[in-house]
């Protein structure tokens, strides 16, 4: 079975405090509980985009075991 769960970030937001900054995505986390792998993390990056918005596609597989 796969799952894809697709995630919109804002680079502003994540480091308005901090030089660095970790995030949780809950949606993510849920599937890695229910026994889901991450077997692909594709970056969304737009070349003009001057928002700070970009996106990450988590491609996730669980055995039907």
């Amino acid at each position: 079975m796969q799952k894809v769960i697709i995630v919109n970030l804002n680079s502003r937001e994540i480091s308005k405090q901090f030089d660095f900054n970790e995030i949780e995505i809950p949606s993510v986390n849920d599937a890695l509980k229910e026994g889901y792998i991450v077997s692909q993390l594709i970056p969304v990056l737009k070349q003009a985009d001057v928002t700070g918005y970009y996106s990450l596609i988590f491609v996730l597989d669980k055995s039907d075991k």
